[in-house]
């Protein structure tokens, strides 16, 4: 029988246009004592390498999963996206910059 194991935190990070601050967003919350939780990171429809970044980061830590939207949202649209892909069962939001 396998076991699944559902996270204990998604924390969501919303991004527009952030490839450079993302990595130091991402490996903040990686890097924390508690490692049973996820990152779901949702592009808002950038046009820099945001989408490039998010695919490195997804592929270095099995923790993280990102969307990308074909369009900008605004932060509540992101948001809201994040928590519906989220599987944790708490919920925590942490910006990009």
């Amino acid at each position: 029988m396998i076991k699944i194991t559902r996270p204990g935190v998604s924390v969501i990070i919303p991004c527009y246009q952030n490839a450079n601050e993302l990595p130091q967003a991402v490996n903040s919350v990686l890097s924390q004592d508690y490692d049973n939780l996820e990152v779901v990171i949702i592009d808002n429809g950038s046009t820099d390498k945001t989408p490039f970044v998010c695919g490195i980061l997804a592929k270095k830590d099995e923790r993280v999963r990102w969307k990308s939207l074909a369009a900008n949202v605004g932060p509540a649209g992101a948001r809201n996206t994040g928590a519906n892909l989220a599987q944790g069962q708490y919920l925590a939001f942490l910006d990009a910059d």
